[in-house]
């Protein structure tokens, strides 16, 4: 999937979520954390730019710039803690990331 998505561009966000058992999947058991951290391996090799991890609370959540790798948007659930952009540039080396971030 994530050489499909990389096929098209690179910077389509890619979001893999951990199931958790809820309502009448009680019975079965969580994705383990470490299946969605090896997926987002294969993104990142596949040449994705922005994997995000849902149902993982405190990880996979930050957008790194695709550029220098340091943290542009710290996120904690639905709330931005930190924004490290300038417009759609990267506030450290002003490389311009998709998106609208106003």
């Amino acid at each position: 999937m994530p050489e499909f998505i990389a096929g098209i561009d690179k910077n389509i966000p890619w979001h893999v979520s951990r199931f958790h058992p809820d309502y009448k999947f009680t019975g079965l058991e969580a994705t383990p954390a470490s299946t969605l951290r090896r997926a987002a391996e294969i993104g990142r090799s596949a040449g994705l730019n922005y994997i995000y991890l849902g149902n993982i609370s405190g990880e996979g959540e930050d957008t790194l710039c695709h550029s220098c790798k340091k943290l542009i948007i710290k996120r904690e659930g639905f709330s931005i803690l930190e924004l490290n952009m300038k417009g759609n540039e990267c506030s450290f080396c002003n490389a311009v990331t998709p998106g609208v971030f106003e």
